[in-house]
């Protein structure tokens, strides 16, 4: 009689223990993460800098003249990371867990700006001294669910400034149809929104720019 009761006790903590070895052993599939890089198309054909300077009226800025600017800080906002995010409304958004970006979106600002301020316009870079700084924050870099339809955008808020005022600051919103919902589809567009938006600003900075007599280096 003792002997049975042992077993009685005995069996179902066996049992207990097999499916919790079975849980254990058993692996969750792996996750298949992809990754994909953002980078904006160049412009060659942009007017250089010296050029818009002539075209302004009443600048006594020589054509050959430098035109310093500074690129201070580029940063995103804090969900902006290496997942992919995507919007289905103006207050919901998601991020994919197996789509990822090679690099992080303000990384890819911040070559596509220097492409098009100081490759494509000819303004010169400066490290140091009473120069002009741009700083830029990345509000949004990511995929729009509307219905059917996706799009990429990008959004971006800029200022332009010396060391007494503020020369230049607004949003650029740039939004992008892709041809289908497929992620390579998707992040050409998204590609395709930030070298417009990087541009415009571009375009802005180096007009502007232009217009006001650039503080000399020291």
């Amino acid at each position: 009689m003792r002997r049975f009761s042992w077993w009685l006790f005995a069996l179902p903590m066996a049992s207990s223990l097999a499916v919790l070895g079975c849980a254990l052993t058993d692996k969750a599939d792996a996750l298949n993460v992809h990754y994909y890089a953002a980078e904006a198309a160049s412009r060659g054909s942009a007017q250089p800098v010296a050029a818009i300077s002539a075209a302004v009226p009443g600048a006594d800025q020589p054509a050959a003249a430098k035109v310093f600017l500074r690129l201070g800080r580029v940063s995103a906002g804090s969900h902006l990371g290496k997942k992919i995010v995507y919007r289905t409304s103006s207050v919901e958004v998601g991020i994919y867990d197996e789509r990822r970006w090679t690099e992080r979106p303000d990384e890819y600002l911040r070559r596509a700006l220097s492409t098009s301020l100081f490759d494509e316009r000819g303004l010169t870079q400066s490290l140091a001294g009473a120069s002009a700084t741009l700083d830029v924050e990345l509000l949004a870099f990511e995929e729009i669910r509307s219905g059917e339809q996706r799009s990429g955008r990008v959004q971006i808020r800029y200022s332009l400034h010396d060391e007494r005022e503020v020369l230049l600051s607004d949003v650029v919103t740039i939004d992008k149809n892709a041809s289908s919902a497929e992620p390579e589809a998707l992040v050409r567009a998204i590609s395709a929104a930030l070298g417009e938006a990087s541009i415009q600003i571009a375009d802005r900075v180096a007009s502007r720019l232009a217009e006001v007599e650039t503080p000399p280096e020291d």
